[in-house]
Order: C-alpha cells, then structure tokens, then sequence
C-alpha cells in the first residue's frame, strides 16, 4: 500500500509537470502550428486525470482495516493527504470525462460535417473561352 500512497500522491504532480512542459514543446514547433487536429495535443492530460481518479477510487477501496489502522496510527498526516488526494482526484476525473465527452463530439462533429471543397474542375460562374 506504500506504492499505492506515491502512486496517488507523487504521479499526479510529477506526470502533471511532464505533460504541461511536453504541450508546451509541442506549441513551439512551427509545424504544428496548422495541425488541424490539435484535440490528440490536448488528450493526454484529461486521461491521465480519469485514470488516476479510477486508480484512486481502487486503491482507498482496496485499502484494509489493518493498513488504515497503521497509517492512521503511525503517519496520520500521510493517510489524510492521501484522501484528499484522491478526493480531489475523483473530481478531476469527473471534469476529466466531461472533457473528453467535448472532445469526442467536437470531433465528430468536425468528421461528419459537410465539406466546402469544391472539386477543381467544378467551378460556376467561370466561362472557358
């Protein structure tokens, strides 16, 4: 249960840091800039958040009376952190799943839509002489 404690607690922050200066990276390039579908940039965080919320809820669920006991007893402080670490996880992953919902449907929206090409020899208005 020890892994579990660093898992909650350390990974959120750390995996937090390393995917803001990854988006950051990722922004500079000018390549980039025009990518059209940037939403698979933007994916990991929101993820990343619903599987530590559901990793959470499994580990303080899996969590015996005998292991709550003995950190309750010996670091307290560390038993309380790691609940509202997962609490706080829990509603990131509610906004996590919202998310990805906006992003699922933004791009299927955008998938689905009617295209305004125009096929390059279709073009009205036009006389050939």
């Amino acid at each position: 249960t020890s892994l579990g404690f660093i898992l909650v607690i350390v990974i959120p922050a750390s995996l937090g840091f390393i995917l803001s200066l990854v988006q950051t990276g990722l922004q500079m390039i000018d390549a980039l800039k025009d990518v059209k579908y940037d939403i698979f940039i933007a994916l990991p965080s929101p993820l990343l958040m619903v599987t530590l919320g559901v990793l959470g809820i499994m580990l303080w669920s899996g969590m015996t009376e005998e292991c709550d006991a003995f950190y309750a007893t010996n670091h307290g402080l560390l038993l309380v952190i790691f609940h509202l670490q997962v609490v706080i996880m829990i509603i990131s992953s509610v906004f996590g799943s919202i998310t990805l919902f906006g992003m699922g449907m933004a791009l299927y929206a955008d998938l689905t839509k009617k295209s305004d090409y125009e096929a390059p020899g279709d073009e009205s208005g036009t006389k050939s002489a």
